[in-house]
């Protein structure tokens, strides 16, 4: 009979296989049992509740360009932000989509807020305020978030909108290549119009084919949603 050595990556494999399993901490279960037992009761004042979702780019596409998603950032800042993504022919919004295509689009999430509750919490600090100058920045907050709403704005953007506007939205609408000196590795991805990879890299999006558009169009973003 032959005995073979492991390999030292074969004994490492098999030393991390050993470990101790994970448990539960036992007031982690008292926890759980209490949220069991008394639905809806409130175990800690104002905290913040969120979900988080996993939506295809496009769904992030679509809700923008029909108003689904808006976003309330002064128009100064927004400015700013678009100058700085557009500098060196768009070469920070190439990354960004650069990392969608490699499929690390969802290491850094999105973050929406449903319009109607920024306009509860906002009605609700009018109620509370007495200073004139504060009072009078919710109250136009307040309009514009109403004028908002009445155009179909079901989400505000409070994280992550230069992504969405000055990348996403910009890329989609062709408006430029991934090119850039400073990126070497081509993206090649099915086309099946010559059957076989291309780089999307070269094209604009409206040059790519459906396979190729609908890759993209499928990849994964995560939207972290705030509830309460």
């Amino acid at each position: 009979m032959i005995i073979t050595e492991k390999t030292p990556t074969e004994q490492l494999v098999e030393h991390l296989a050993k470990l101790p399993a994970y448990k539960v901490h036992p007031h982690m279960q008292v926890y759980l049992k209490a949220l069991e037992d008394n639905d809806n009761f409130e175990f800690q004042k104002d905290m913040v509740k969120m979900e988080t979702e996993t939506w295809p780019v496009y769904k992030l596409y679509w809700s923008y360009n029909n108003n689904r998603i808006v976003s309330l950032s002064p128009y100064l800042q927004r400015v700013l932000l678009e100058k700085v993504w557009m500098l060196k022919d768009w070469k920070k919004a190439k990354s960004y989509i650069r990392s969608i295509w490699q499929g690390t689009g969802r290491i850094t999430p999105l973050t929406l807020v449903p319009s109607t509750l920024v306009l509860s919490n906002v009605r609700e600090k009018i109620g509370q305020t007495k200073q004139t100058e504060i009072l009078t920045q919710l109250q136009e907050l307040e309009k514009a978030i109403i004028h908002e709403i009445k155009h179909n704005g079901q989400f505000i953007n409070i994280d992550g909108q230069t992504r969405s506007e000055c990348a996403i939205v910009p890329y989609v609408n062709s408006k430029f290549t991934l090119t850039d000196d400073s990126f070497n590795n081509k993206l090649q991805v099915w086309d099946e119009r010559v059957n076989n990879h291309t780089d999307v890299s070269l094209h604009l999006f409206s040059e790519l084919s459906p396979l190729q558009q609908g890759k993209f169009f499928n990849e994964q973003l995560l939207i972290n949603i705030i509830t309460q």
